[in-house]
């Protein structure tokens, strides 16, 4: 009577067992299998290390720019790559080097102006000086950025240029004019009587009241 019950009882665990033995065998499965994916992931980010370049990194944190319009991207490649530098100890320096030279130009010029006349070499050669000094700053407002209506930083090149033509590009360029060296170089016996024909000439030692007006003027 026992017998056909333990029977049973033996294949039942028989049974029990080859199902534990199947999911064993599918577990072990499914972990080889993922250990051959990350395997498989792992040898594609090795390969694709090789592959980016060096100046991948420093490009793309210099393409990120969260804080910029796309308008003042364009804007800035648009740019030229150097600027004269607005900020730091040498633009502070060159502020105080240039007002110390305008704030002499402004007492000079009186006195240059009261007592206009013939001017010595000594005089040509200062105000050569003066002039490569402001031709410098002619070249620092073109190479300065600038801030438009809408308070944006423009740093093109040409529309920096076209600002300074239509403020002050003319009068600087006129007051870079040789005005004392060409006084200094005209003879009186050179010139004539028509004062159109010495104004072309530059002969200013026959025009010397138009030439204190224009030296007031400069």
């Amino acid at each position: 009577v026992c017998l056909p019950h333990s029977r049973q009882i033996r294949s039942r665990q028989q049974k029990t067992q080859k199902e534990i033995q199947r999911k064993n065998a599918g577990v072990k499965g499914t972990e080889i299998k993922n250990m051959l994916d990350m395997q498989r992931n792992l040898k594609g980010l090795h390969e694709s290390k090789k592959e980016v370049p060096k100046n991948s990194f420093s490009r793309s944190v210099k393409n990120f720019e969260p804080f910029r319009t796309e308008e003042e991207r364009e804007e800035r490649s648009r740019g030229s790559r150097w600027m004269w530098p607005n900020d730091g100890p040498f633009s502070e320096w060159y502020k105080m080097w240039m007002l110390a030279h305008c704030a002499f130009v402004a007492v000079y010029w009186v006195f240059r102006i009261s007592f206009e006349g013939k001017p010595p070499w000594s005089i040509v050669v200062m105000e050569c000086y003066f002039d490569l000094i402001f031709a410098v700053d002619i070249v620092r407002i073109f190479r300065s950025p600038y801030l438009n209506e809408n308070g944006k930083t423009v740093s093109d090149s040409k529309m920096i240029a076209m600002r300074y033509l239509k403020s002050w590009l003319l009068p600087d360029l006129y007051a870079f004019f040789p005005l004392a060296y060409l006084r200094y170089i005209s003879n009186r016996a050179d010139g004539g009587y028509n004062d159109i024909l010495n104004f072309f000439t530059f002969n200013y030692e026959r025009l010397p009241r138009f030439y204190k007006v224009m030296l007031a003027l400069q």
